[in-house]
């Protein structure tokens, strides 16, 4: 099957890869359900081309702060969903 949008660096494998990590790791820890990469098909530096395809083919992966083992820094990461609603919160 072909897609709209394309990039060579990706495979369809590889994308179908990376959705899976993410809908994984926003079940298995909704606390902190972002990915910093993908490994070995999408490294960090590659992250926001990946996901920013996923979105184009109409996936709902959003950016989001990853936060570190030390719980006291963040990294730019990725997630999947709908961003939390911000009307629940308050």
């Amino acid at each position: 099957m072909e897609h709209a949008v394309a990039d060579h660096r990706f495979s369809d494998e590889d994308l179908t890869a990376l959705l899976d990590a993410l809908r994984a790791r926003a079940e298995a820890d909704p606390g902190n359900p972002g990915l910093i990469a993908c490994w070995p098909a999408v490294p960090a530096e590659l992250m926001a081309v990946a996901c920013g395809l996923l979105a184009r083919r109409g996936h709902a992966v959003r950016p989001i702060s990853v936060v570190l083992w030390d719980r006291e820094r963040t990294r730019d990461g990725w997630t999947v969903g709908s961003p939390p609603d911000d009307a629940a919160s308050r």
